[in-house]
């Protein structure tokens, strides 16, 4: 925001906001490049504990075909064929890290018992979600008159 003067059509507000969509996730092509980075990065500043999540891009395709029929002079109809997510690809959820020891303060564990406790039934680690949904497909036919 420094040094930014509004002008006609761009406010203050407009200018923030538009500056996220200029920052993304690290591109595949120079992920090893990014990682080599950060773990320089880490062992200069002596972290001794480095912890790096990478996921796929959420981007799905989407078609759609139109098809507009003139009936009549005063009557046409219009048929439209959408589909999302063509590729029918899953964007999966971040691991499941919700983790809790001795839930109940109990005694310490016995031998043989669990010593962390998930709350779901897939465990610490494990994706068992996805985002977004699958492929849908949408079919209208509107009539004109």
């Amino acid at each position: 925001m420094r040094g930014f003067v509004p002008s006609p059509g761009v406010t203050g507000h407009d200018h923030f906001f538009e500056a996220f969509s200029k920052f993304s996730g690290t591109d595949h092509r120079h992920l090893g490049e990014w990682i080599d980075e950060i773990a320089t990065r880490a062992a200069v500043q002596n972290e001794q504990y480095l912890e790096l999540m990478h996921t796929t891009e959420f981007g799905h395709t989407a078609a759609s075909v139109i098809k507009a029929t003139q009936l009549t002079e005063r009557v046409s109809m219009k048929f439209t064929f959408d589909v999302f997510n063509v590729t029918n690809t899953p964007s999966f959820d971040i691991p499941i890290d919700n983790v809790s020891q001795n839930l109940a303060f109990n005694d310490f564990p016995l031998y043989g018992t669990n010593l962390y406790s998930s709350p779901t039934l897939s465990g610490l680690g494990i994706v068992n979600k996805t985002i977004g949904s699958p492929r849908q497909i949408q079919m209208s036919l509107r009539l004109v008159f």
